[in-house]
């Protein structure tokens, strides 16, 4: 199996968006995630990875592809780097009013994922 590489220096949080075509009605959700990402750049310039480290994907369904889930999902877990890969598929549409609890409930199910991989759950 090949090294988990990213560019630049290691982070505590990676955060990812796969669009499956631009359109009005998944705008919302695009920018939801796009706000996390922001707010993960934040905190990963503030903080040093100590542990276990998340790279967490948004898969915004649109024209083109969709994903074929729903919810919160871990993809993988790398030992090596200790990192959990989780992918969310986001609700198109999402409304604005919407995005916020849908965006705290993945980060409260990521984190949940991420815990119970470090205290040895399945």
């Amino acid at each position: 199996m090949a090294t988990w590489e990213r560019a630049g220096p290691p982070s505590p949080i990676y955060i990812s968006i796969m669009v499956g075509g631009n359109g009005s009605e998944n705008r919302t959700a695009v920018a939801a995630a796009e706000a996390v990402g922001k707010l993960a750049d934040e905190v990963s310039a503030n903080f040093k990875p100590d542990g276990l480290q998340v790279d967490l994907t948004f898969y915004v369904a649109g024209a083109i592809v969709s994903p074929q889930y729903q919810g919160v999902r871990t993809g993988r877990y790398l030992a090596k780097e200790q990192l959990l890969v989780v992918q969310a598929a986001v609700p198109v549409p999402l409304s604005a009013f919407a995005a916020r609890d849908y965006i705290v409930n993945v980060l409260d199910e990521t984190l949940r994922l991420g815990r119970r991989l470090s205290l040895g759950g399945n």
